[in-house]
């Protein structure tokens, strides 16, 4: 029997002349036919990709085909990743398909393609949030931000804003990267504590019973508006921020500032009033008395002229 007048049987797909002829001593025979060796079918075994991220090294792809013929690689998306000579090369944050395919040889079938998805996650960085307690100065405080790697972009709200806070109070911060490629945020509480502040009222000169009404000029360092009162109203009384002159004596005047949601109040300050009372001024004396100190120095006149006569005899 041949095969396109070959002995040996063939192997590879493709269509074969058969001759057969009896060899048998004592008898005779032959025939011919064609012998057809269609391609045969294969599949690819390519499983599912783990997900990776920016930055990750590159990493050689395991499909294979039941054929045992080398498998090629394709990427739907070169700016995620780019598959050469079955290796992947992330580029990119995304999604793209990956598809092993097998075209086939003369003996094989093309295979059909097996496409799976490759994700590219950001590459994860760190986030710290910094200068979480401060104090009102009037001004935005913000907390600070440092990433790693360092110098990535970030957006940063408190309690949802992101105009850093004025006022004292605490903030819900969240602080997150918005760098293309990364990934990360943290979160925290920045507290801003209410500032201390002082009262300037200098000593007061003292008043004179009858005086016209004390303005008083104390400040706080605030800003904020002081408030005052009188420990002996006999002497003085206050209103708003004048003094009213009721009698003599000493009074003390208090200075306060009870402060307000960014402002502690102010430790008070005292500082006495001295209301001395009017000099006195002599009196004149009364009318009746006029005319009986006269009629005392007429008696007196006339008693020495009296005198001055009997001693003339």
């Amino acid at each position: 029997m041949t095969y396109n007048g070959i002995p040996s049987l063939p192997v590879h797909a493709g269509s074969y002349p058969v001759s057969a002829t009896v060899v048998q001593p004592s008898y005779t025979g032959s025939a011919t036919g064609t012998l057809t060796i269609a391609p045969a079918p294969q599949s690819i075994n390519f499983a599912a990709l783990a997900p990776v991220h920016r930055g990750d090294p590159a990493f050689a792809l395991t499909g294979s085909a039941s054929s045992g013929l080398a498998l090629s690689y394709g990427s739907s998306d070169p700016s995620v990743a780019t598959v050469s000579g079955g290796m992947v090369t992330i580029v990119g944050v995304g999604t793209t398909t990956i598809t092993a395919s097998q075209a086939g040889n003369a003996d094989v079938l093309p295979a059909t393609p097996v496409p799976q998805t490759l994700t590219v996650d950001p590459t994860a960085a760190t986030v710290s949030l910094g200068n979480l307690s401060q104090t009102y100065t009037g001004a935005p405080l913000a907390a600070t931000v440092v990433t790693n790697p360092l110098g990535l972009a970030v957006s940063v709200t408190y309690n949802g804003s992101t105009s850093a806070p004025v006022h004292a109070g605490s903030y819900a911060v969240i602080a997150t990267v918005t760098d293309p490629g990364f990934s990360g945020s943290q979160s925290g509480t920045l507290s801003i504590n209410q500032a201390g502040q002082t009262i300037s009222f200098a000593a007061l000169a003292p008043a004179t019973v009858g005086a016209a009404p004390r303005t008083m000029t104390a400040t706080a360092s605030s800003g904020l508006a002081v408030s005052y009162a009188s420990s002996n109203p006999a002497v003085a009384t206050v209103s708003g921020n004048v003094a009213t002159i009721v009698g003599a004596g000493t009074t003390n005047i208090t200075a306060s500032q009870n402060g307000n949601g960014d402002f502690l109040a102010a430790t008070p300050v005292v500082q006495p009033l001295v209301v001395n009372a009017p000099a006195s001024v002599p009196s004149l004396p009364s009318r009746g008395a006029l005319i009986a100190l006269a009629g005392l120095l007429a008696v007196a006149g006339a008693l020495a002229l009296a005198r001055g006569r009997a001693r003339a005899r």
